[in-house]
C-alpha cells in the first residue's frame, strides 16, 4: 500500500509538472498557428460551387489534405508534429540530469516509478496537445463551411466529383471506408484519435531515448521522426506509415496494419524504461 501511495505521489508530481511545463504554452501555439494557416490555405484554394453544393466542414477539415487543398498538413503533420509535442515533456529526464535534479527527484519513491511516471506524461501530454489541436482545426472549418449539406460527392482529391465505379471501389478499399461514405465527422475524429496516439507513442520513444543516449536535445527529439519517415520511405505504396497519419488516396493496409506501427513503437519504448530501471548501471548520470 505504502509503494502504491508513493508511485501514484510521483505520477501526481509529475503531471504537475507536465501542465506547468514551459514548453507546453509554445509547443501549443506553434501547432495552432500552423493548422490556422493550413486552413487559410483550404480556403484560398476552395474551388468554388453552387451555395446548395458547397461541401460539409467534415469534408473541408484541413486533415483530408487532398479534398480540402490544404497541401501544408501533410508537411506538419509528418514532419513537425511529432518533435513538437515530444518537446512537451519528453525531455523531463535528460533536463533533470543536466541540471543534476533527478538525484534528488528519484528517491521520493523509487527510480522505476520515477522513470515510468515520466514515460506516462510524455505519453499522456503529447496525446492530449495533439488531439486538442486536431479538434480545434476541426472547429475552423465551420466557420466557413456548413455542418451539413446534401448529400455530395466529393469524396476524390482536389474538389474532384467522384462519379464512376472505378473511383468509388477505389475509395471503398481505404481504412475506415464504411465511415468515409456514413459518418465523415467520426472519420475525422478516429484520424483525430489516431494522429494523437501516434504522437503520444513517438513522444514515449523519445522518453526512452533519453534514458540510453547522451547528446544533443533536439537530436534526441528528432530522433523518432527522423527514423520515422526512413522507415515509411522504404515501405511498399499504400503501406507508407506517413501517408496513414491523415486520409488520402494512396492507403490499401488494413486498419490491423495501422493500429501495429504506434502499438509497437509504444510497447518496445515502454519495454525500454522498464529494463531501464533494472540495470546496473546508473541511468541518472
Amino acid at each position: 500500500m505504502d509503494a502504491m501511495i508513493c508511485r501514484s505521489g510521483m505520477l501526481k508530481f509529475q503531471i504537475r509538472r507536465a501542465l506547468q511545463s514551459k514548453t507546453l504554452p509554445y509547443a501549443i501555439l506553434a501547432l495552432m498557428a500552423l493548422v490556422t494557416v493550413c486552413f487559410v490555405q483550404s480556403c484560398l484554394m476552395f474551388w468554388g460551387h453552387d451555395r446548395g453544393e458547397i461541401p460539409s466542414a467534415a469534408t473541408q477539415w484541413v486533415g483530408n489534405g487532398l479534398r480540402s487543398n490544404a497541401q501544408l498538413i501533410s508537411f506538419l503533420v509528418s514532419y513537425l508534429l511529432f518533435p513538437l509535442t515530444s518537446a512537451i515533456f519528453s525531455m523531463c529526464l535528460f533536463d533533470d540530469k543536466r541540471a543534476r535534479a533527478a538525484y534528488m527527484l528519484a528517491p521520493r519513491s523509487s527510480m522505476r516509478s520515477y522513470l515510468c511516471s515520466g514515460a506516462l506524461c510524455s505519453f499522456g501530454m503529447a496525446f492530449v496537445a495533439t488531439l486538442f489541436v486536431l479538434l480545434i482545426s476541426q472547429a475552423l472549418a465551420f466557420l466557413a463551411f456548413p455542418a451539413g449539406t446534401s448529400a455530395d460527392a466529393y469524396y476524390g482529391a482536389l474538389g474532384q466529383l467522384v462519379t464512376s465505379q472505378d473511383e468509388f471501389a477505389l475509395l471503398a478499399t481505404q481504412p475506415l471506408s464504411s465511415l468515409l461514405f456514413g459518418n465523415r465527422y467520426l472519420l475525422n475524429l478516429a484520424y483525430c484519435l489516431y494522429d494523437a496516439f501516434y504522437a503520444g507513442a513517438m513522444a514515449l520513444a523519445a522518453y526512452a531515448a533519453s534514458i540510453y543516449f547522451k547528446g544533443n536535445r533536439m537530436l534526441l527529439l528528432g530522433l523518432p521522426t527522423v527514423i520515422f519517415l526512413a522507415a515509411s520511405a522504404v515501405m511498399p505504396q499504400g503501406y507508407n506509415f506517413a501517408d496513414h497519419l491523415l486520409p488520402g488516396m494512396n492507403q490499401v493496409a488494413p486498419v490491423a496494419f495501422m493500429m501495429a506501427a504506434p502499438a509497437l513503437i509504444s510497447l518496445v519504448s515502454a519495454l525500454a524504461v522498464a529494463l531501464s530501471s533494472s540495470l546496473k548501471r546508473d541511468v541518472l548520470l
